[in-house]
């Protein structure tokens, strides 16, 4: 969502939907707030109360221009990463630091779907130990699992990361299960 911006004319709407498209978005869903509601292609398949749920959940006001992507999570939110810069480049915000700023980011997904392959991987690699409270989820709902990792970034930049080792075997052969890796395949392959 951008503040300002809900006076973007049909034609600046469908050269930010190209502009998506051509990084690999499924589409573009885009939403004016005006005083008598939401104006968007999509209105008619939608109630009234769907369309004050999405304002009043968003928070949004007159004049604001609600984006949503389509498209799997993973790849989507790159892409809206992409299309939030390029809004604020078109918006002319500047970003002025007077000091550092400082963010722990914690709670990585410890997996990642493959819609082609249809299994999961590593988002980092197979010995990553997942958080404690979550193991409980990696033989029956992977996706619910994250990482034991971090990252520090400063202004936006990364500058430090690490992540704990899984030095428990039973928990290792669980991890390899979830990935599909069989205890035969993990002896043999000089990697694991």
């Amino acid at each position: 969502m951008q503040k300002g911006c809900g006076d973007y004319t049909r034609n600046q709407l469908d050269v930010l939907t190209e502009f998506v498209k051509k990084l690999g978005a499924g589409g573009l869903i885009w939403m004016r707030v005006k005083e008598d509601g939401l104006e968007a292609p999509i209105s008619k398949f939608l109630t009234d109360e769907e369309k004050n749920n999405i304002i009043g959940s968003l928070n949004a006001k007159v004049g604001d221009l609600v984006l949503i992507l389509s498209g799997p999570k993973q790849k989507a939110l790159p892409i809206m990463g992409n299309l939030r810069l390029e809004m604020a480049k078109r918006l002319d915000l500047k970003v002025n630091l007077t000091e550092d700023e400082l963010i722990w980011v914690t709670k990585f997904p410890l997996f990642e779907w493959d819609d082609e392959t249809q299994r999961f991987y590593a988002m980092h690699h197979p010995f990553t130990s997942p958080l404690n409270e979550d193991v409980k989820y990696l033989e029956s709902e992977p996706a619910k699992v994250h990482a034991r990792a971090y990252d520090l970034v400063m202004n936006g930049n990364e500058i430090a990361g690490g992540s704990m080792r899984i030095f428990n075997s039973e928990l290792q052969a669980k991890m390899f299960t979830a990935l599909g890796i069989s205890e035969e395949e993990a002896k043999k392959n000089s990697a694991f």
